[in-house]
């Protein structure tokens, strides 16, 4: 009985434990897996800005991503998320920062708060703060910051209770979370840093959202040069398509202070109410997006986006010269060990090595398409196999494959890739880190499918994971790396010692159109710290 006690009190100190989104990072020039898309204002239209005006406009890394610089940390040490975006030309921004993936309750986190300490160049800056999840569809929401408090150019905690997103959005998904996200109210010039970014299970004190944690540099030094920022060329242009918002009206909240934080610091009683806060008399009224566009994008938690493999090298010492630390996913060297695809010979029309078949669902049991059904409801190459085509110029190297389902109504479909000659291979060396990698690109964007393995049993066993837990699907490419644990977990009757191929499955009957390249497995180089 005292150990099935001790049991359930780790058990519950498990599921109390926060969920952290950003903390301190090795001193990496950008937050890998972020993403700032920034948009024209109202005379060049609400659109998306290209990659080379963007770069013009704010600070940015590969692909768009957002730098890290050490510049005055919070607590002295380790390095901060850097968002700075002119004005000028500039007519809405939004900034993505990915949460990994997380195993807690509904229960554990509606009583919780999202936590997040944040500096303003000047102070004053306003902002919108969201969630964004990966539901099918997925719910977007967002509330002014300024509800919670001033922003300041010193170090502040807000503390944003989970509980406002639900009032808003009361499907948003809390236990599959993809993304915080912050955003622009006005089209004025901005810099602000991000740290400690977490989401901590309740409960917790509703009303106790902010807390000084730093007071602000004398007026001289408020402003931020540019020259402390670092510069990075722009990555590809992410999809061109910005959501669509509906205003919500709500109750202020109470913003009182909360002097419990951890942090030897003083606490200061905010305004009452938020509702007599000069601050957010000025601020956007809560936003919401019931269901996001299918161009939106949406980075995977723990799978940033990267369109080539990173190169191998020694990992970085921690900011404070101490001991080396394991680099983020997207940043470790890693070996591929297994191809599926990664180019086809010049004038190949369809992939040698791959099958495809769909079955119907009916009224009188499942039955396989005929060759009739199969040429009108897919793009398929002779012989059933799947088609492969030249990438864009620009896009990819060689060419890539195509999964084209023109109209599937009620019904299933598999396509099946495999090594030269259907070749099996030994994957269990691969199980402890090793990860099952794509590059991917949708005709639209936020499309849905599964993916995973399949061994050469008579029946094949398979083992697949759903795309969009890992990362999102856009109309521009995209890698998408799912660990091979989580595959061993989903299909646990696979035959690791015996891998015939990847299969990709339907998870719907909806029509989809994608190009996938680069299809493998690789593994960590060298021993893992």
């Amino acid at each position: 009985m005292r150990w099935t006690w001790v049991w359930a009190l780790c058990v519950s100190q498990l599921a109390a434990a926060p969920v952290v989104i950003f903390d301190d990072l090795p001193a990496t020039a950008v937050y890998h897996g972020s993403l700032l898309r920034l948009g024209g204002g109202a005379a060049a239209g609400y659109r998306q800005l290209d990659a080379l005006t963007a770069a013009r406009l704010a600070v940015l890394g590969p692909q768009d991503t957002l730098p890290l610089v050490a510049e005055r940390p919070l607590g002295g040490q380790g390095v901060q998320v850097r968002l700075s975006v002119l004005g000028d030309g500039v007519g809405w921004w939004e900034a993505n920062l990915p949460i990994p993936a997380y195993q807690v309750a509904r229960g554990d986190l509606a009583d919780g708060r999202l936590s997040l300490a944040l500096r303003g160049a000047s102070g004053g800056e306003l902002v919108d703060i969201g969630l964004l999840d990966r539901a099918v569809p997925r719910h977007n929401v967002r509330l002014p910051l300024s509800r919670y408090g001033r922003l300041e150019a010193g170090w502040t905690l807000f503390r944003v209770p989970l509980d406002d997103f639900l009032a808003l959005a009361p499907d948003l998904d809390l236990t599959r979370l993809a993304m915080v996200q912050l955003a622009s109210v006005r089209a004025v010039p901005l810099s602000l840093d991000v740290d400690q970014v977490r989401i901590e299970p309740g409960p917790h004190d509703p009303y106790a959202t902010r807390t000084i944690l730093e007071a602000p540099p004398a007026p001289t030094v408020a402003e931020r040069p540019p020259t402390t920022l670092p510069t990075a060329p722009a990555g590809p242009q992410p999809p061109t398509t910005a959501p669509a918002t509906s205003a919500v009206a709500t109750a202020p909240r109470s913003a009182a202070g909360d002097g419990a934080s951890a942090a030897p610091v003083t606490a200061v009683e905010p305004p009452a109410s938020a509702a007599t806060s000069p601050v957010a008399a000025t601020a956007s009224p809560p936003t919401v997006q019931a269901t996001v566009a299918p161009t939106q994008p949406a980075q995977p938690p723990t799978q940033p986006a990267q369109s080539t493999p990173p190169v191998a090298g020694p990992r970085p010492a921690t900011p404070g010269g101490g001991a080396t630390v394991r680099l983020p996913d997207d940043a470790r060297p890693m070996l591929p060990v297994s191809f599926f695809y990664t180019d086809a010979p010049a004038g190949t029309v369809g992939w040698e090595h791959s099958a495809f078949q769909a079955t119907w669902a009916t009224n009188q049991g499942e039955r396989a398409f005929d060759d009739a059904e199969l040429r009108e409801s897919f793009v398929l190459a002779p012989g059933g196999r799947l088609p492969v085509g030249p990438a864009a110029a620009g896009d990819r190297s060689g060419a890539v494959l195509r999964l084209a389902i023109k109209e599937a109504g009620f019904a299933w479909w598999v396509a099946r890739l495999g090594r030269p000659q259907w070749e099996l291979s030994d994957e269990r060396p691969y199980l402890r880190n090793g990860r099952l990698e794509f590059a991917v690109r949708g005709s639209v964007g936020g499309e849905v499918f599964r993916i995973g393995l399949f061994d050469d049993a008579d029946k094949p066993n398979v083992a697949l994971a759903m795309v969009n837990q890992y990362g999102e699907v856009g109309n521009a490419w995209n890698t998408i790396r799912i660990p091979l644990r989580a595959l061993k977990t989903a299909g646990p009757q696979l035959d690791w010692a015996r891998v015939k191929g990847v299969q990709l499955a339907s998870a719907h009957g909806r029509p989809i159109s994608i190009e996938i390249d680069d299809l493998r497995i690789v593994n960590p180089v060298g021993p893992e710290e």
